[in-house]
């Protein structure tokens, strides 16, 4: 039976957020594929270096009839938003800078090749910039992150920008491409299928995103 371990944030974990009762969960839907055993090691709020931790962690797992997916970019071009709110006019800089992003993201993804396994990279979906600025702004001064952002939408735009630089990764290292954020932007009501934060797919939404993975590993 193929082994498929997946490795990566919350978005692969499956995590859903309730805005009316401010609470995160795990949705219902789960990924399946025929002909296959799934073991999920994603981690809310996990960067590329938690990645690259939990792949060398679980190395021995890993060979020629194992696929490893791996989803990363969304907590890496995020930032400390409570500083950024008390400093607007001061330089801050994301969990994980790009060059570091890339460059670990290729360093995990050629320890994993060395074992013989499958590497298959995710591209990010899309978020809500609107969403996700008024949930993380809570409690903070939106005009000062707002000043400091210059344009809301900025957000998305960041979050497209660490979505390419994963792709990047997979072209370099020749890994296949889990085309997530394509098939997202495919859905005529993917906005609507965003939770309140901005961030995570509604329950309905990660029904969508199972379906497309579901065909497209059973065909890879």
């Amino acid at each position: 039976m193929k082994q498929i371990q997946i490795i990566g944030d919350s978005i692969m974990k499956g995590v859903v957020y309730d805005a009316q009762r401010d609470k995160y969960s795990l949705c219902h839907d789960r990924l399946e594929v025929a002909g296959a055993q799934i073991r999920n090691l994603s981690k809310m709020g996990a960067t590329i270096e938690t990645g690259m931790e939990r792949a060398i962690r679980h190395l021995p797992e890993y060979g020629p009839e194992t696929m490893v997916i791996l989803e990363f970019g969304g907590n890496d071009c995020n930032h400390r938003w409570d500083e950024v709110s008390a400093a607007p006019d001061q330089e801050h800089i994301c969990f994980v800078p790009p060059e570091r992003f890339v460059a670990d993201y290729r360093s995990t993804v050629q320890t994993l090749q060395q074992t013989g396994t499958e590497v298959v990279i995710s591209t990010l979906p899309p978020i809500s910039a609107p969403k996700f600025m008024a949930w993380l702004s809570r409690g903070l001064n939106y005009d000062n992150i707002l000043h400091w952002l210059g344009d809301v939408e900025i957000l998305s735009r960041r979050q497209k920008e660490y979505s390419d630089l994963a792709k990047q990764v997979a072209i370099e290292t020749g890994c296949r491409i889990l085309p997530l954020r394509e098939a997202a932007e495919q859905l005529p009501n993917w906005r609507q299928l965003i939770c309140g934060d901005g961030m995570h797919p509604t329950e309905e939404g990660y029904s969508s995103l199972h379906s497309f993975m579901s065909s497209w590993l059973q065909s890879a």
